[in-house]
């Protein structure tokens, strides 16, 4: 008796959030991935004419942390963040629905060629010049993020979506920084308000001020008065060595580490580091010993791209600006 009551609701549900979509002009074709309080669901939109993907989260099937603090904070980043290399969010509502009760619906372009991690997993490492257009779209994206005081903390494979982009060389693909569950701002301590143990101290000043720019250009890296953080965001092997320590430390510096992680990745088509045994890891990390591929062989100033990203001292390591002007990537640009 209880279970068929338990799928009585469940078809309830279901009925009740195709009927709120399907008067929002949305018509369900499947579902992308399903977690325990959150889907995402492929759908037509009548108003765009075209596929949207929709986020919809169950507020109380959520943990309390999600619901109180991280929903709030991507909600609000993806209401401000506005950027070609960014997936682009067409709308944000709430509804109530028996008997889950309050339900957010996060309506983005539906991007149709899959993730990064896919393509690796799929067709092997990406040939360099379609890599360097991949990894310039995102190094762009974080660029972006870092200017307007914004830091990702799950840069990964998975949140990089491609699509077909006309006029480009080979492939020709695009690439979109998606999932800002982790994101926030990045606080002045002139206008934090302590409500957490997060922020713990502010940012060295060997790490602020004026830095000397691989283009030789020197140019403000981080303000001096950002707070740090203790928090671990993220994927273990994507995670900067500071990250993993628990370190105090400047999120934009371990989004870098994260995208020399995926450079790694999306040019040799293999992981840098085992990530099975942490502290050994971490060790390999601290030694900034980067393994590369005998099999496949790639440019050395690609190689650097890698090396600079994956510094252990975080303060050594480019900011988003530097990264975006490496050699490497100034190659044949061929942007839209």
């Amino acid at each position: 008796m209880e279970m068929s009551n338990r799928s009585l609701q469940n078809a309830t549900s279901k009925m009740e959030e195709n009927e709120i979509l399907i008067k929002r002009g949305y018509y369900l074709r499947g579902i992308i991935g399903e977690g325990s309080y959150s889907k995402v669901r492929r759908a037509y939109s009548t108003q765009i004419k075209d596929d949207v993907a929709i986020k919809i989260i169950v507020r109380a099937l959520a943990p309390p942390v999600f619901r109180d603090k991280f929903l709030p904070r991507e909600i609000q980043i993806l209401s401000y963040i506005k950027h070609p290399n960014i997936i682009n969010v067409y709308e944000i509502f709430e509804t109530r629905r028996r008997p889950v009760g309050d339900t957010v619906y996060i309506v983005t372009e539906f991007v149709k060629c899959g993730d990064l991690l896919e393509f690796v997993k799929e067709k092997g490492a990406m040939p360099e010049q379609e890599a360097r257009n991949v990894l310039r779209d995102v190094i762009e994206a974080v660029t972006y993020l870092h200017d307007n005081d914004i830091t990702h903390r799950d840069i990964k494979c998975e949140n990089i979506l491609l699509d077909i982009l006309p006029g480009r060389i080979g492939m020709g693909f695009t690439a979109k920084l998606c999932d800002f569950g982790f994101a926030r701002r990045i606080p002045k301590l002139s206008e934090t308000v302590r409500t957490s143990a997060e922020e713990v101290e502010t940012i060295p000043k060997r790490s602020a001020g004026i830095s000397e720019c691989s283009s030789g250009v020197s140019q403000e890296v981080y303000p001096a008065q950002t707070q740090l953080t203790k928090t671990f965001c993220g994927s273990a092997a994507y995670a900067a060595p500071e990250v993993l320590e628990r370190r105090a430390h400047d999120p934009r510096a371990a989004d870098i580490w994260a995208m020399g992680v995926v450079a790694f990745i999306t040019l040799y088509g293999a992981m840098p580091y085992d990530d099975t045994d942490i502290n050994a890891m971490v060790d390999i990390q601290r030694r900034e010993e980067i393994p590369a591929s005998k099999s496949r062989k790639i440019a050395r100033k690609a190689r650097d791209l890698i090396k600079l990203a994956l510094k252990y001292e975080p303060t050594f390591r480019p900011c988003a600006k530097e990264l975006l002007m490496h050699q490497w990537l100034q190659i044949t640009a061929n942007k839209h």
